[in-house]
């Protein structure tokens, strides 16, 4: 062993430049593989933790539990963490102290990591004085959501007994849970008298617990994990104590959510099954599409590692040849020369795949760090995963191991083959050399057949590989830069878009917080600003209903709108659920007609009344079909107009006309408290004040832009359908009937040129206040929000791009250099034989340029044919909506949709490829290339021997 160690030593120290190579090219690739699985898995955890993020990361959530439960629960061997809430009290805005959530701390990290609150940005409190909101609940008090800003809120207690003001400084921001069903209990909305408020909700601003044992506990709530939680295996109540049964029994708070429904959206098992058998079992699954494009730039940067080892490998080891025939004719065996190459393969593996580990960890820790300064994640190592994780991946320091190895292993198979086949003898060590001309010599060594091939493929695959990703990266950024579309729904299309927080009311039709809104004198206000263009504003009252009495034009009206006749309704209702009894039901409904001076004689519909401020109004005019638009009519509240959606008139169409005198009654609760009663009876009684209007239509608009009909219809939970069409009046006609709501509820502000953003951000948060009840959304904000978010998704990408080149710039210097050192013998012959430097130079130089050249041309054609090809596809998936799908029958139409998603997944149209240009990055990447090919042979001829130039000169004189 020693002697073998020896020899090793002995010759690498003479070839030091080969070994180092050898061992750079077994360090990429180990790296690279190392990398690979640790991004992949990361990554992996990024998706499962946005899982967990909606639904909790514990198994049960209990509430108010006493030290005595608590520590019943610690000594059940079924239960493995257990976490604890401590809620203090309830913070509401000193403006409007009405609006209130709970306040609490986390007991210690166990209960921050059950809880797994997804912060958006800044962090969770550290010291006293320290505080971070759920972002719903700031908008909802009017608090800019600025981290870093001193906010103030007013303290509660037990009861809501105030405990005073108090300022803290905003150092995190939840991300918004209202509308997230799996945490529903959290009280989003305490007045929303539809929502479901626990008596001991879970807390939506967090504080230190340095800060929060400052005050009395009010309530604790215990999230905990079963034992075999994260493999879906939850025992079952026979096999608690009876004690710990009884609590989880009456004191559980999550009747769905947690970490199981977390597991179930995200474990995938094509062969479907209980979920939980087969991840007790520990059965693979398989990995989601939106890893294929990750799996594909893993597979490209693995075969040109591997090109790379086997490359320089058989150049190594194809030198190292003559060493072992020199020692087989010194009297070495086979066996032992055999011995010799697996230990200096397995030094080499074993250096080169720890080191390569080493650097893969170290460049695994800065990818994760630059991502959380970049986009304020949270940092989710690959090491070790969760179980559910570990299904569905290797285990990243063994699959290192062997696809390394495996690699080296093949890379040495040859020159083993070599050693044991080929016969040894003193004439294979002492040869002529015999050169006729120097350009074949020249040829034979640039372009030696094993070498070359695979120098050309990998060069080639670079090319190929770097120009489809530079296309996908264009596609990517293209396609976060189009989620303006995305920011416009947010924003119903205007550059800011103001909307009332509306509250579901009951089946009473009765308005409530009728005074919230935007007062349309901050309107006027914004109509005079410089950079403001237009501002559409609108005031729907949905609690509205108009009645017909009897007459031929009323019997006409009532026999073509029976289908949304409130009587009507009321019946298909309890044809449907049987429980219902209809003569009850419709005899409460006609209770408060009765109490309106009105009766069963009517005929009551519901049909929203959507009042607009004069820009808006003007908006309307092309639309115009019968009639007109006479604004001093429609103030006065002596006419309304009829618009008609044309979406939804294939559901109910208008019967009104021009002409027609429409009845319209709404009301307002004379006790808003009592609203709530009807939560737990919809037979409750509830008083209430009317209010009438007898309008004329003035003229019907039918509508064909999409962005109009959101702004001006109500599509909500209405207790009867709404129709396809809608009244119109103006802001002044509804004031002028008296009814109850004083302000708009959607303003749309649109500006002269985008620059003027933050400006109007900042008019906009000067002027509300939480007593209005409204949300403002910036286009800006929404866009700069949405593209972050992509670009974090997308950071994966980029990062496996830039590894790829890194991979090849490396590998290929290595490659290259080792490739021309291993031919520097030949050069010097070259130089011996008279060719100067210069013409020897010139001649490699235009030799080594053919390979990125010629790669370059047929990854050009196929780049060429890619592109075609993803036109055609493209064509054909539109084909597939807007020429088959048309009088395709409904299923046939679900079933050519489902081909468009698929192709749409499957081939990432969303990058758009077909629009992409491959010319830029194809010359960019082959230039680069030749360019590094040219700079490695003027470093590598500088140092061509001249020694042994004189010495075969010498010999040639000799002869």
């Amino acid at each position: 062993m020693k002697t073998e160690l020896f020899l090793l030593k002995k010759y690498w120290m003479s070839h030091k430049k080969q070994a180092l190579s050898i061992l750079i090219s077994i360090i990429i690739m180990s790296s690279a593989v190392m990398f690979i699985s640790l991004l992949t898995r990361s990554e992996d955890r990024y998706s499962f933790h946005e899982s967990l993020d909606m639904c909790g990361n514990f198994d049960e959530g209990l509430y108010n539990l006493t030290e005595e439960e608590i520590e019943l629960l610690k000594e059940q061997e079924e239960i493995d963490l257990i976490g604890k809430t401590i809620v203090f009290g309830r913070i509401g805005s000193p403006d409007y102290s009405d609006r209130t959530v709970a306040v609490g701390y986390f007991d210690d990290d166990i209960e921050k990591e059950l809880m797994h609150l997804p912060i958006s940005k800044g962090r969770f409190p550290e010291k006293e004085d320290e505080i971070a909101v759920e972002m719903s609940t700031l908008i909802s008090m009017n608090i800019q959501p600025l981290v870093g800003g001193e906010i103030k809120f007013v303290l509660y207690g037990m009861d809501k007994k105030l405990i005073g003001e108090k300022a803290y400084t905003l150092v995190g921001i939840i991300d918004d849970l209202s509308y997230n069903s799996f945490r529903e209990n959290n009280d989003i909305s305490n007045l929303d008298p539809w929502n479901y408020v626990s008596e001991y909700p879970d807390p939506l601003a967090i504080v230190s617990k340095e800060e929060g044992e400052k005050y009395p506990a009010l309530y604790t709530n215990v999230h905990l994990t079963y034992v075999n939680g994260d493999k879906m295996g939850f025992p079952s109540l026979k096999e608690f104590d009876e004690d710990v049964a009884k609590i989880i029994k009456e004191k559980s708070s999550n009747a769905f959510g947690g970490r199981k429904m977390a597991i179930s959206s995200f474990v995938y098992y094509p062969s479907g099954g209980n979920i939980s058998e087969k991840l007790m079992a520990g059965e693979k699954q398989e990995l989601a599409n939106k890893y294929r494009l990750i799996r594909i730039y893993a597979f490209i940067c693995l075969i040109i590692s591997a090109i790379s080892i086997y490359m320089i490998i058989s150049i190594y080891l194809l030198r190292r040849l003559e060493s072992f025939r020199l020692l087989r004719l010194c009297g070495m065996t086979r066996k032992r020369t055999l011995r010799i190459m697996v230990m200096e393969m397995f030094i080499f593996g074993i250096i080169g795949t720890a080191a390569g580990m080493v650097i893969a960890s170290l460049a695994h820790e800065i990818t994760l760090f630059i991502r959380h300064i970049i986009y304020n994640v949270p940092i989710y190592r690959g090491y070790f995963i969760e179980y559910v994780l570990e299904t569905r991946s290797f285990n990243p320091f063994i699959f290192t191991v062997i696809v390394t190895g495996l690699t080296v292993l093949i890379g040495f198979i040859y020159p083993f083959i070599k050693v044991l086949k080929t016969p040894i003898g003193s004439s294979e060590i002492v040869k002529k050399i015999r050169v006729k001309k120097y350009g074949n010599a020249l040829r034979k060594t640039i372009t030696a057949r094993r070498s070359t091939a695979l120098m050309m493929l990998f060069i080639f695959i670079t090319i190929l590989s770097s120009t489809l990703g530079m296309m996908v990266r264009a596609g990517n950024v293209a396609s976060i830069e189009r989620q303006s579309f995305t920011a416009q729904v947010m924003t119903a299309g205007f550059d800011g878009y103001i909307s009332r927080n509306k509250w579901n009311d009951t089946s009473k039709f009765a308005n409530i917080n009728y005074d919230k809104g935007f007062p349309s004198d901050i309107i006027s206000e914004l109509e005079e600003k410089e950079y403001v263009s237009s501002v559409s504003a609108v005031l729907t009252d949905h609690t509205v209903r108009v009645y017909l009495g009897e007459g031929t034009r009323e019997d006409e009206l009532r026999k073509k709108l029976s289908s949304i006749e409130l009587k009507n309704q009321v019946e298909k209702v309890c044809q449907i659920d049987k429980t219902i009894d209809f003569d009850r039901e419709w005899q409460n409904y006609l209770q408060y007609f009765e109490d309106f001076g009105l009766d069963d004689t009517y005929a009551y519909y519901s049909i929203p009344v959507a009042a607009c401020n004069d820009y808006l109004l003007s908006q309307l005019e092309e639309y115009v079909t019968d009639g007109e638009i006479n604004i001093e009519a429609l103030n006065s509240g002596e006419q309304v107009l009829v618009i008609e959606h044309i979406d939804n008139l294939r559901k109910v169409k208008n019967a009104f006309e021009v002409g027609d005198k429409v009845n319209i009654l709404t009301s307002v609760a004379v006790d808003e408290k009592q609203i709530s009663e009807l939560i737990y009876d919809r037979l409750a009684y509830l008083p209430q004040k009317p209010f009438f209007a007898h309008p004329v239509v003035g003229g019907i608009i039918t509508v064909t832009d999409p962005e109009i009909s959101s702004l001006l219809e109500y599509i909500g939970d209405n207790p009867d359908k709404t129709p396809g069409f809608n009244f119109v009046t103006s802001f002044e006609g509804y004031q002028a009937w008296g009814f109850p709501q004083k302000n708009y509820d959607k303003v749309g502000i649109n500006l002269t040129s985008e620059e003027y953003a933050e400006e109007l951000d900042e008019f906009i948060y000067s002027k509300l206040s939480s007593e209005m009840g409204v949300t403002y959304v910036s286009m800006s904000e929404e866009l700069k929000g949405i593209q972050r978010q992509m670009k974090n998704k997308a950071f994966v990408y980029l990062v496996m791009l830039v590894l790829m080149l890194a991979i090849f710039v490396i590998g290929f210097a290595n490659s290259f250099t080792m490739y021309l050192n291993s031919s520097m013998r030949h050069f010097s012959s070259l130089r011996a034989f008279g060719i100067s430097r210069r013409n020897l130079k010139k001649h490699i130089i235009v030799e080594s340029l053919k390979l990125p050249v010629i790669c370059a041309l047929i990854s050009g054609i196929i780049c060429f044919l890619i592109k075609k090809a993803y036109k055609l596809l493209f064509d054909y998936q539109q084909a597939l909506l807007t020429v088959k799908a048309p009088g395709a029958s409904p299923d046939e139409v679900m079933v050519l949709t489902e081909k468009y998603t698929n192709i749409q997944n499957k081939f990432f149209m969303d990058f758009k490829l077909w629009e992409q240009d491959f010319i830029s990055p194809l010359v960019a990447i082959s230039l680069g290339i030749a360019l590094l090919s040219a700079i490695i042979i003027l470093v590598i001829l500088r140092k061509s021997d001249d020694s042994i130039i004189e010495k075969i000169r010498s010999s040639f004189k000799e002869e």
